[in-house]
């Protein structure tokens, strides 16, 4: 549980840099409403990040010491080193800075503004972050599912919630009070460095059981995982659960920096006050729907 605390933390730490405390960082820098919306194609990769996870699956990375012979805790070692180095990039980018007149498209930015997001530094390292952020996840999420029993399942979600949840706390929270009193490019290195939590971690966690047993081809990593899912009678009505679940927060959350602070509140106020409110509901949901899920089981 302990481990699945900290693991929580490393995985939720990149989301908010990519989206709150960025989307500040570019009212701030006076971008348009019209371009920060766009930044929020950022959340692309954790939607697509299916696509990808049977690599991650299917094959074991060569890792020293006791990461050696490990599938998940070699993948999540290695995007954790590369999720710090990347986010402490994203904070040396400029926000205004882009590539139109080296692409050729000053004409075509004036017919639609938005094509300026595609040619800016900053959105493209902003990807990257959450490319391998939503990699991270991938292989959080499997050693989470592989280390767990069946009976532990409620508790160890909500510990990593829990975990999950004092991270984004951290990377909006903290760094929206820390921009008010340092640049952006120092504030993006000290969340760069927490990163250093999740990676010490991956190699003093345990190892799962049967973790040397994987798929022995693609076809087994991707297209039989599929056909499971599809032979179950609530496919569809779980498919549709999970849209549904996430599409308040999408619609509500990504601009709601951006109103506030054209509205007249400081970096500080919007840390303090959305931070905190949003954490203690949180993880009172986390905590208690951990509970019941142990309880009463995952359908009811």
């Amino acid at each position: 549980m302990g481990v699945l605390l900290l693991l929580g933390f490393s995985s939720g730490l990149p989301l908010l840099l990519i989206n709150t405390t960025l989307n500040a960082w570019l009212t701030q820098a006076g971008l348009t409403t019209i371009a920060i919306g766009l930044f929020n194609l950022l959340n692309l990769p954790y939607s697509f990040k299916f696509l990808w996870s049977p690599v991650l699956d299917r094959f074991l990375l060569p890792a020293p010491g006791s990461l050696r012979g490990s599938r998940r805790r070699g993948w999540m070692a290695l995007t954790q080193v590369l999720l710090l180095l990347s986010i402490g990039l994203l904070g040396f980018q400029d926000p205004t800075q882009t590539w139109l007149e080296a692409l050729g498209w000053e004409e075509l930015s004036q017919t639609w503004p938005g094509i300026t997001v595609f040619t800016r530094p900053i959105f493209l390292v902003g990807l990257l972050v959450a490319f391998l952020s939503a990699s991270q996840d991938i292989a959080v999420d499997a050693y989470r599912t592989d280390i767990l029993a069946e009976r532990e399942m409620g508790a160890g979600v909500a510990i990593f919630v829990f975990g999950y949840r004092i991270a984004l706390l951290v990377s909006s929270g903290v760094s929206l009070i820390l921009a008010d009193y340092l640049p952006w490019w120092q504030v993006y290195g000290i969340m760069a460095l927490l990163m250093l939590i999740g990676l010490i971690t991956s190699f003093l966690a345990p190892e799962p059981e049967n973790s040397a047993l994987k798929p022995t081809s693609l076809r087994s990593a991707i297209i039989e995982p599929f056909q499971s899912f599809w032979r179950h009678r609530l496919a569809w009505a779980i498919l549709l659960f999970v849209v549904c679940f996430k599409l308040p927060d999408s619609l509500a959350g990504q601009m709601t920096p951006t109103f506030l602070l054209q509205t007249g509140f400081s970096t500080s106020d919007l840390g303090i006050i959305r931070s905190w409110i949003g954490l203690l509901a949180t993880l009172a949901g986390a905590f208690v729907g951990g509970e019941w899920v142990s309880r009463i089981g995952t359908y009811r």
